[in-house]
Parts: structure tokens; C-alpha cells; sequence
């Protein structure tokens, strides 16, 4: 026990070494190994370690927020908000127009960068921008417990009335007809006996205008009545009162004029469109003035690249949809086609 360090207290061992001294042995005393001293009768530490803390020293993170955080990021910019060349003749404005949306993603639109900041609001932003958003709409706060109507609505009744609601009953059928039966009806619209009758407005479009196209020469004028752009700028009020299709909520006097014929169909700054169609739709034996999809590639159900860099119906593309999809020329201009 005193070799391997465990010597009892107050005690020097020897040790006997085999081979050393005469064959009997010889004693030779060892150094002792030092022990420890006496054990101590407190903790050898200044003081005891502190109890734990009651509760964390740092507060937890808070909850996330209900709507996300306004970005901090200083590179924004405001971007630009300009409309198209069209829309700016026809009062139309990139925030409001409804079809906004749906030309954020035009190859003409992306050149020209038209409307930028609105497209950047609805997250079709321009490749390369960073516009300066607006602060993201609050979201609803925790639903309510109860109804937020102060009362519910009334039960119905538990059994129905014995008697009618109304206050007397309808009086008995005529024996008669009261008015005689209506005329045949005239081989030709009668003039109007309306003294409460106005003289409408007869101005065309900013296209029409640039085109030099009149409400009343111009031969798509009735098909351009029913169209809700005209109907809510009330474009050639007159002339389509008189073609019968009168705008609701007017009552335009009769006039007896007598159309100027368009004899300069290329006048003005229109140019004089190609109505080419595409191999498919020659191969398929399509036109461009018939074919129904058409509008998906150059109408309101969207644009093809393609076939607009390739100014295939270009005229037809013009003629058949309102707003009329103009396409561009090599320095991005609009063409504007002229009345075929």
C-alpha cells in the first residue's frame, strides 16, 4: 500500500529489492512518497456556487408578428409609373386599369418598362428593378370569440300568417283589354316626338381621332357600340344612337345627316397593316379574320411573342379587339393600322 502511494498515516515503509546487496537481501530505505495533509474540515473553495436562478436571465424572443415586417432595404428605388402612348390617349391610368396585370408580362411592355411600379405592386416586377413597395396591408386580428353583430337576425315565424300581407287584395281582372293591340310595326324607324330629347356627343376615340376616322363614315362603329370602353366614355354617342344602339341612360335627339364617306383610309398617322397568318393557321386552313384563338395570341387572353415579333395578322389583331393590340416597329413605336 506504501509502494503504490496509500502508505497508512505516520508510517515509513521499506522496501526489500531482489539482486542488490548480499544474497540475503539488503534493506535499503526508500523515500517516502509525500502524503496529503490532514483533511480539511471546511470546503477548500472560497464560497459555495451561487443557487440557480429562478427564472431565465435573458426574456424569451417575442411571437412572431401577425403581417409581415416593412423591409429595411435602403437600395430601393421609386420606380417609374408611365402608361403606353395608347393608354395615355385614352385617360387610362396604370393603377387603375384593370388590365394592367395582364400586360405586366408583354415582351413590348418589359422593353419599354411601362407601369413599373404597379407591376412591382401586383409582383410582376421587371427583371433588374427593385421598386420601393408600399407598407403590405394589415391582417385581420385574432378572431373574435362571439358574432360581431350586435344582434342576431329575427327567427321566422313558427307558423304562417292566416291572412295576406299586403293591405288589400289586387282588384279583378279587366274584362277588356284596356288598350287597343299595338300597329305592325313601320318598315322605318319613326323620328322621335321626344321634346326631352339632347343633342349627344359624336366624338370618336384618340385613335379614331388620330386616324382621322369620323363616328359617322367610319364602317365599325355599330360593332364598336356595345363595347364597355365606349359605353363608359360614351365614344360616338350620337351616331350609335341612331344606329340604334343607344348608350343606357341617354335619350339623344334624331339628326338627319348625311354620312361623309371616308375616301383616305390611310390618312393621319395609321400605316397600312399586313394580315399574314402563320404557317399553322394556313396549314390547319385558318384566317385571320375567323380563326377564335386568335385572341390568345394577340387579344385580351393574352400575347405570343412570336407571333407578334412576326407581325402575323397584324391587321386582324387591330381590327378585332378593343383596346386594339398595336403592334411595335423596329424603334418600338406603335403602328397604328389604318381602316382596309
Amino acid at each position: 500500500c506504501y509502494e503504490i502511494g496509500l502508505g497508512y498515516y505516520g508510517d515509513v515503509c521499506c522496501s526489500s529489492i531482489d539482486g542488490r546487496g548480499d544474497d540475503e537481501g539488503e534493506t535499503i530505505p526508500v523515500t517516502p512518497r509525500p502524503t496529503t495533509a490532514a483533511p480539511s474540515k471546511s470546503p477548500t473553495t472560497n464560497a459555495p456556487t451561487p443557487s440557480p436562478s429562478v427564472r431565465p436571465t435573458q426574456a424569451p424572443t417575442p411571437s412572431p408578428s401577425q403581417s409581415p415586417t416593412k423591409s429595411s432595404n435602403n437600395d430601393c428605388t421609386q420606380c417609374s409609373n408611365e402608361p403606353t402612348p395608347w393608354m395615355i390617349g385614352a385617360s387610362k391610368t396604370c393603377a387603375a386599369w384593370p388590365q394592367t396585370a395582364d400586360r405586366c408580362s408583354s415582351a413590348y411592355w418589359k422593353n419599354k418598362q411601362f407601369c413599373a411600379q404597379t407591376c412591382a405592386e401586383k409582383g410582376l416586377a421587371y427583371e433588374g428593378t427593385n421598386c420601393c413597395l408600399d407598407a403590405p396591408r394589415p391582417t385581420t386580428a385574432v378572431p373574435s370569440k362571439s358574432p360581431t353583430s350586435k344582434a342576431p337576425t329575427l327567427k321566422p315565424s313558427p307558423q304562417p300568417s292566416m291572412v295576406p300581407t299586403t293591405n288589400v287584395p289586387t282588384p279583378s281582372p279587366s274584362v277588356r283589354p284596356t288598350q287597343a293591340p299595338t300597329p305592325s310595326p313601320s318598315q322605318s324607324p319613326t323620328k322621335s316626338s321626344n321634346n326631352d330629347c339632347t343633342q349627344c356627343s359624336n366624338e370618336p376615340t384618340p385613335w379614331m381621332i388620330g386616324a382621322s376616322k369620323t363616328c359617322a363614315a367610319w364602317p365599325q362603329t355599330a360593332d364598336r357600340c356595345s363595347s364597355a370602353y365606349w359605353k363608359n366614355k360614351q365614344f360616338c354617342a350620337q351616331t350609335c344612337a341612331e344606329k340604334g344602339l343607344a348608350y343606357e341612360g341617354t335619350n339623344c335627339c334624331d339628326e338627319d345627316e348625311t354620312p361623309t364617306p371616308d375616301n383616305d383610309s390611310n390618312s393621319g398617322s395609321c400605316i397600312v397593316c399586313s394580315d399574314t397568318p402563320s404557317s399553322w393557321m394556313t396549314k390547319n386552313g385558318h384566317t385571320c379574320a375567323t380563326w377564335k384563338g386568335l385572341k390568345s395570341k394577340c387579344g385580351p387572353n393574352g400575347q405570343t411573342p412570336s407571333f407578334i415579333q412576326n407581325k402575323f395578322c397584324q391587321q386582324s389583331c387591330y381590327d378585332r379587339f378593343d383596346p386594339p393590340i398595336a403592334y411595335v416597329d423596329g424603334d418600338g413605336n406603335e403602328e397604328i393600322c389604318c381602316e382596309t
